[in-house]
């Protein structure tokens, strides 16, 4: 059986669950049709240890790096930054030197755009939308209304923004964020990615995609869709306030100029080095591009322009760090920021940089033991690969085939277990086994973590034989017995005095479906909800250590179970399980939602 290296005590706990019980053989066999937690094996050899044979794991779903992700200077002397982890910096003296934010995004966020030096709005991932009106030093949540990945935003006002991103998905809003509105855009397809958008004026934007023969222009209010000619697909465009002027650069170097807000474009004799992915115009008659790297040196180079694009002089940035933004307060005075947090000035466009003073380093790690089900297991795996980008040290604790509830029977789907010998060493309730108690007790003596998260509620919603009879959560007196488990968790895991963090267990939607159609009883959306109120419940006997973390906010942006999200395979093919790349795109949500769920 062949597991990913870095989960080893998960691997040997599902390793040894295996040879114990007919019932683990079941779950890790359906995670191993899915790939993303074992790899290949049969039930015989699963039970002798054997390895078969290994089968390659899907791509994990790409996820950029600690990084800040975007600047937009709104005055000359005022600059607000944005990064991966969900970030937030303010500078007041041109980008020299910075300041966090009162509060970190509970997201990735990927665009910030300040129309002055006091009103921001930031976007990213799944809808995520926030907004400031003291310069990027406090922050209140908007509703975007979707839940596709945004890549861009252009404030042209205060109040007037424009934001477009993933299944070409564009927004506007009127009202400094406070409502926004879906943007038709003629001829755009749902998988459509659109990576930049430009407004010189609230009614005089251009928005283009990566990978497009085509890109968008409004005049008026009117969007029209224009074929683009060019050999490259655009992947960021600037025009410049007031609009008319436009610059944008290809994804193979090609650098255009427009002076009729995007209806018409002219090659310019420059062409970007590959990989230059950001353009920004502080006035009509200058421009920079950024994000390339000399492949010489491997620093980072900015092209310059003072004649409306038509040529452009290349400047050194004197950093290995990827570039991933630059705004202009003043056409010759610049912010960079990029990939480590990298901050950089330039006071004379792009003739010399000067690295900015850091802000305040971000808080030690937390050490976060993640322990559940196998539901835990594969959501943890997502959660150690990128979990040091958020502040976290992860170790996945996880136990497949057993939850919180022990003994009795079982009887999920066309399975029956009616005696608890043959269930799972840890959740057996057997005298003969270490029972997951001790194994929590010993991973907290062992891991000393400063958050404990638990996902459990798979094996507690299906049906279990208790006091003798058949029945599940919905029976009162199996509902106690759940949440009298969920309290020795508790107590179990915060011993050393660690914040506990409930994830609520996400809407199932387990496949393959009865054969008489309809749901499985154990997917009764009941069930799952009556567990999760047990949650609530616990957290509210423990305030100040136990919070909850609705893991539905972003699983289930429709109101029920979804087994894609943009595009994105997020669940096994069983419905039950994180997917290996699923488990990774939740993370720029979850992560930050956890530390501050748990106030830390």
């Amino acid at each position: 059986m062949i597991f990913r290296e870095k989960h080893t005590r998960a691997a040997e706990r599902a390793l040894e669950a295996v040879k114990q019980s007919p019932l683990a053989i079941r779950v890790a066999m359906t995670i191993a049709s899915a790939g993303s937690l074992l790899a290949a094996c049969t039930t015989a050899n699963a039970v002798s240890g054997q390895v078969i044979s290994s089968v390659a794991a899907p791509a994990a779903f790409s996820m950029p790096g600690s990084a800040l992700n975007s600047v937009s200077c709104g005055s000359p002397t005022a600059c607000v930054a944005v990064g991966s982890s969900g970030e937030i910096l303010f500078s007041g003296d041109e980008g020299k030197t910075w300041q966090r934010s009162a509060e970190d995004a509970n997201g990735q966020l990927t665009s910030v755009s300040c129309a002055n030096s006091q009103s921001c709005i930031a976007v990213g991932s799944q809808g995520l939308a926030i907004s400031s009106t003291d310069g990027g030093v406090h922050w209140s949540a908007k509703d975007s209304g979707g839940s596709s990945d945004l890549t861009s935003i252009s404030c042209a006002t205060p109040q007037s923004c424009t934001a477009v991103g993933s299944g070409g998905s564009a927004i506007s809003t009127d009202d400094a964020g406070a409502h926004w509105k879906v943007i038709n855009l003629p001829g755009v397809r749902q998988g459509d990615m659109l990576t930049s958008v430009s407004c010189g004026a609230p009614s005089d934007c251009v928005i283009v995609g990566g990978s497009l023969n085509h890109y968008w222009a409004a005049s008026g209010r009117a969007w029209h869709e224009f074929p683009f000619k060019g050999s490259d697909s655009l992947v960021s465009v600037s025009c410049a306030r007031p609009g008319g002027r436009c610059v944008g650069v290809g994804s193979n170097g090609s650098v255009l100029y427009s002076s009729d807000s995007a209806v018409t474009w002219q090659n310019s004799v420059q062409v970007a080095p590959r990989g230059s992915d950001f353009v920004t115009c502080p006035i009509q008659v200058r421009c920079y591009i950024s994000g390339a790297k000399a492949p010489k040196f491997g620093s980072n180079l900015i092209l310059g322009t003072s004649n409306y694009g038509e040529n452009w002089a290349l400047e050194d940035a004197g950093t290995t760090e990827t570039i991933r933004s630059m705004s202009c307060g003043l056409p010759w005075t610049c912010s960079l920021v990029g990939d480590a947090e990298t901050t950089l000035t330039t006071p004379d466009g792009g003739q010399s940089f000067v690295f900015s003073a850091s802000a305040a380093p971000k808080p030690s790690p937390l050490n976060a033991m993640v322990v559940g089900d196998s539901v835990s297991v594969t959501l943890a795996m997502g959660l150690y690969d990128v979990g040091k980008e958020y502040g976290f040290n992860i170790t996945n604790d996880g136990i497949i085939g057993c939850g919180i509830a022990s003994g009795g029977g079982i009887r999920f789907q066309t399975f029956v277990q009616p005696t608890p010998q043959q269930l799972p060493g840890p959740c057996n309730g057997l005298p003969t086994s270490e029972q997951w108690q001790q194994m929590y007790q010993k991973d907290v003596s062992t891991v000393n973590p400063q958050i404990a998260i638990l996902l459990a509620g798979r094996w507690e919603t299906v049906d279990r034989i208790y006091n003798g009879h058949w029945t599940n959560i919905l029976d009162p007196a199996y509902a106690a017995y759940v949440a009298s488990q969920l309290d020795t968790a508790v107590n179990i895991l915060s011993a050393k005095g660690a914040k506990v963090v409930l994830l609520t267990a996400p809407d199932i939607g387990a496949l393959p479906p009865p054969s008489s159609g309809g749901d499985w009883p154990e997917d009764n959306p009941a069930r799952t909800q009556k567990y999760n109120s047990l949650l609530y419940a616990e957290a509210a006997k423990h305030p100040g250590i136990v919070s909850v973390v609705d893991m539905n906010t972003p699983l289930d942006p429709t109101g029920s179970f979804d087994l894609y999200i943009n595009g994105l395979r997020v669940r096994t093919p069983d419905g039950i399980h994180m997917s290996y790349g699923g488990d990774e795109w939740l993370a720029p949500w979850l992560l930050p939602a956890i530390r501050n769920s748990a106030g830390l």
